[in-house]
């Protein structure tokens, strides 16, 4: 999750994206990381429309 959060910051969504969805392999159904992956899928949509 640290991980994915650092590279959210840095705005590099896709290696976010796969850091947490390692921590969701980890810790399946944990309520962080699957918004964590949510907000990562839309922070990459929205960068592919500007």
């Amino acid at each position: 999750m640290k991980l994915g959060y650092v590279y959210y910051t840095q705005r590099d969504y896709q290696t976010a994206l796969i850091n947490f969805d390692r921590a969701l392999q980890v810790l399946p159904g944990d309520a962080y990381a699957i918004k964590a992956v949510d907000n990562t899928k839309m922070a990459i949509a929205g960068s592919r429309t500007k």
